[in-house]
């Protein structure tokens, strides 16, 4: 079962690396070029930071694609920058191990895929999903 899921991970990495473009008219180079690692989800106000010894993260790069990692799995996908700071984060396709039950691999996932939009401010990346709900991201 397993040599199935890596199969099929490495052919959608080829696929989604081999037809899609994305607009490089508003990314940034501090954008593009870095490996963002949560620090904290800001949920409605409020901060929860990951437990001690999960990891996440995300970077985005010039093609379109990002990749990253949400607690023991990885993540890939598309994203697009449609003015300024407007972001969509789509097709994500992700390993499927299982983390344990304290896990946020579900919440980080899920707040990614309705990103709205994100912001930059010095060494953080802010993104923005919900009402007072955003990710924030400090540098690697």
């Amino acid at each position: 079962m397993r040599t199935i899921t890596n199969i099929l991970y490495i052919a959608s990495i080829y696929f989604m690396l081999s037809c899609k473009e994305s607009s490089t008219e508003y990314k940034t180079e501090s954008f593009i070029k870095t490996l963002w690692t949560l620090e904290s989800f800001e949920i409605s106000g409020k901060i929860n930071n990951p437990p001690e010894g999960q990891r996440y993260n995300i970077a985005f790069l010039e093609n379109g694609t990002f990749s990253g990692q949400s607690d023991c799995n990885e993540i890939n996908g598309y994203y697009t920058i449609n003015s300024e700071y407007l972001l969509t984060i789509d097709s994500i396709v992700t390993t499927e191990k299982y983390c344990g039950t304290e896990s946020l691999g579900d919440n980080y996932f899920k707040a990614l895929r309705v990103a709205k939009s994100y912001e930059l401010s010095e060494n953080k990346l802010f993104i923005h999903y919900g009402i007072d709900s955003k990710l924030n991201f400090i540098v690697e």
